[in-house]
C-alpha cells in the first residue's frame, strides 16, 4: 500500500514552526550551560549551539520579511497551553534554585503574540526572578482574562527592589546582577517584545517581599495598537 506524504505546511506556518524549534534549542542550550563548568568542551559546545541557533533565527526572520510570507497579525496562541508546554524548560532554567509554578485561568486565553516571543519574554522574567531568589524560592506564573487583554503575572519570593531600583528596572543599561554576569537587558527585552504587539508591561516590588511583573497581551482579534 502506497501512502501519500502529508501536504507541505504553508510558508507562514513552516517559518513559525522552525522559529519556535530554534528558540527551544537555544533555550535548552542556555539552561544546560548553567550546569556545566566553564572552559570545558561541553560548555563550549553549548555556546556553539546557541550561536548557531541565533544565526539560523536571523535567517528565518529574514525569510519572514519576504512579501506575502507572513500576514500583518500574529496567529493566535492559547496562552495557558503555550506556557504549560514551555514550563519544563523554564524549570530546567531555574534548576534547584527555585520552583516554577503555573496558575492558569480556568478558561482558554487567546493572545495575538508569536509563540517564540512569549517564550522569550517568560524566559527573561524567570531568569530575573531566579537570580533575585538565590535559592529555595518560588516563581509563580499566573494567567487571567482581562477583557481586551490577556494578563500574565510573573511573581517571585526574592529579595525585592526599593523604589529607586524599581524606577530603573526597565533600563537596558541597568542591572543589579553584574556580579553574576547579567547584563540588565531582561526587562528591557520583555518591554520591547510586548510593546511591539500593542501590549504593556509593569512591575511592582518591595524589599524583602519579592517582585511582580505584569504583561498585558492583546486578546486575539482586537486591534489595540491605535
Amino acid at each position: 500500500m502506497i501512502t501519500q506524504p502529508p501536504p507541505p505546511a504553508a510558508p507562514a506556518e513552516a517559518i513559525g514552526d522552525l522559529r519556535n524549534m530554534l528558540h527551544v534549542i537555544a533555550a535548552c542550550a542556555e539552561a544546560a550551560s548553567h550546569d556545566v563548568a566553564p572552559s570545558t568542551d561541553a560548555h563550549e559546545n553549548l555556546v556553539d549551539i546557541r550561536a548557531a541557533a541565533a544565526r539560523a533565527t536571523k535567517i528565518v526572520e529574514a525569510l519572514a520579511l519576504e512579501p506575502g510570507v507572513l500576514g500583518d497579525e500574529p496567529a493566535p496562541i492559547e496562552v495557558n497551553g503555550a506556557i504549560s508546554n514551555f514550563l519544563q524548560i523554564l524549570q530546567r532554567q531555574a534548576g534547584s534554585r527555585a520552583e516554577v509554578v503555573l496558575e492558569a485561568a480556568s478558561r482558554e486565553l487567546r493572545a495575538a503574540i508569536e509563540p517564540h516571543s512569549l517564550d522569550h519574554a517568560l524566559l527573561n522574567l524567570v531568569v530575573n526572578a531566579v537570580d533575585a531568589i538565590g535559592r529555595g524560592g518560588v516563581v509563580t506564573i499566573r494567567t487571567e482574562d482581562a477583557g481586551e487583554f490577556v494578563r500574565i503575572v510573573v511573581s517571585d519570593t526574592g529579595a525585592g527592589m526599593d523604589a529607586a531600583t524599581l524606577a530603573r528596572a526597565f533600563d537596558v543599561r541597568f542591572t543589579t546582577r553584574a556580579a553574576i554576569g547579567r547584563r540588565g537587558m531582561g526587562l528591557a527585552t520583555v518591554r520591547r517584545l510586548v510593546d511591539t504587539i500593542g501590549g504593556s508591561v509593569s512591575a511592582k516590588s518591595e524589599p524583602g517581599v519579592g517582585t511582580e511583573v505584569t504583561m498585558l497581551l492583546p486578546t486575539y482579534g482586537l486591534d489595540v495598537r491605535g
